[in-house]
């Protein structure tokens, strides 16, 4: 069984997340045509997550929480 803790999510509704959302994505004004002034868009992002890489020439690694 893997012993990996599961990954947690953070909310963050400020209108400060969302402008640099946006900026860092364009394409989210096609979904979202008010931008950061759309109410029903949510940032988010993972807390102490783990990543794991596969590749078909190399064992799968994983990388550890900073």
């Amino acid at each position: 069984m893997d012993n990996t803790p599961p990954d947690r999510i953070a909310f963050d509704n400020s209108r400060d997340a969302k402008v640099q959302a946006f900026a860092e994505s364009e394409n989210l004004l096609k979904i979202y045509p008010k931008g950061a002034d759309d109410e029903t868009f949510v940032t988010f992002y993972f807390v102490e997550a783990v990543a794991a890489f596969s590749s078909f020439t190399a064992a799968p690694k994983n990388i550890p929480p900073v």
